[in-house]
C-alpha cells in the first residue's frame, strides 16, 4: 500500500495518508483539503454529532449536499398527477424553488445508494455540528464533485419517476449554488450501516 505524503494548504504540516481518499484532513489544525481536480484545494466541511448512543462500532460516513435551485417547466404524466419534485422545494414560488439534495460520497451498492440519497434529500438529517471526528474513523470520500453533481440530476429524476403513473416526458431545470462536504454519524454491526444521528 502506498503511503502519500500530505502538506497541510492551511498550517503547512505533512502528515501521511494510508487510505484511498479523495480528502484529507489535517491532523494538526483540522483543516480539509480535496484531491479531485489537479491541484488540491482548501474544502469546509461539517461534522455532525452522534444523538443516539449505542454499543456498537461508531464510524463517519461522507456526504455531498447539493443546495440548488429547482425549475419545474413542464410533465407529462400518463393518468395525471402533480409535481412530486415540489414536495422538496423550499422558498416556493410557483413550481420553482430551493432543495437540499444529500448523495453518499462514498462507494455504496447502487440500490442503497439510491435508498438514502432518496431518504436524506426527502427527510433532511437534524444535527448538532462538532468540531473535529473526536478519534472516530471516517470512511473514505470517494466520489468527486462532478460526480456528485451528476447524481444529483440522477435523484431529481428517480423521485419524479417513482410516482404514481407513468413519466414520459420531465422538463425542468436545476442549478448547483453550493456543494457541501458532510460527515454524519453512523454504527457499523459488522453487516451494515445504522444512522447514529
Amino acid at each position: 500500500m502506498k503511503i502519500e505524503p500530505i502538506k497541510c494548504l492551511k498550517c503547512g504540516s505533512i502528515f501521511q495518508n494510508k487510505e484511498k481518499d479523495l480528502v484529507f484532513i489535517c491532523q494538526r489544525c483540522g483543516a480539509g483539503q480535496i484531491r479531485d481536480r489537479d491541484a488540491p484545494e482548501e474544502i469546509p466541511y461539517e461534522v455532525a454529532a452522534f444523538g443516539q448512543q449505542s454499543g456498537l462500532q461508531k464510524v463517519y460516513l461522507p456526504f455531498w449536499r447539493a443546495y440548488t435551485s429547482v425549475a419545474i417547466h413542464s410533465e407529462n404524466i400518463e393518468g395525471g398527477g402533480i409535481f412530486r419534485l415540489a414536495e422538496w422545494l423550499t422558498d416556493r414560488s410557483g413550481n420553482s424553488g430551493s432543495a437540499f439534495i444529500y448523495m453518499p460520497a462514498f462507494e455504496l451498492e447502487p440500490q442503497t445508494f439510491k435508498q438514502w440519497a432518496m431518504q436524506y434529500t426527502s427527510t433532511p438529517p437534524r444535527y448538532v455540528p462538532q468540531q473535529g471526528f473526536g478519534g472516530i474513523k471516517r470512511i473514505p470520500m470517494t466520489i468527486k464533485r462532478e460526480e456528485a453533481a451528476a447524481m444529483a440530476d440522477f435523484i431529481i429524476v428517480t423521485h419524479e419517476a417513482e410516482k404514481p403513473g407513468v413519466l414520459q416526458q420531465l422538463n425542468y431545470s436545476m442549478t448547483i449554488n453550493e456543494l457541501k462536504l458532510m460527515y454524519l454519524p453512523f454504527y457499523w454491526d459488522g453487516k451494515g450501516y445504522f444512522t447514529g444521528l
